[in-house]
């Protein structure tokens, strides 16, 4: 579980970086977006996660 929280934390702190380098700001929606990606891309692997381990325990 460690794991898996180190590297959702790595990936959204890389996808953060990645949207908002831009030479031009995009502007607040575009941070909000982003971050809105960023929960939504660590609830899918929590949930993933969480379907392999009853699959291993049932």
């Amino acid at each position: 579980m460690k794991g898996l929280n180190l590297i959702v934390l790595i990936l959204s702190i890389l996808a953060m970086f990645t949207n908002t380098c831009d030479a031009a700001p995009k502007g607040v929606g575009s941070a909000v977006k982003t971050g809105f990606r960023v929960i939504s891309a660590a609830g899918t692997a929590h949930d993933v996660y969480h379907h392999f381990k009853n699959k291993k325990q049932g």
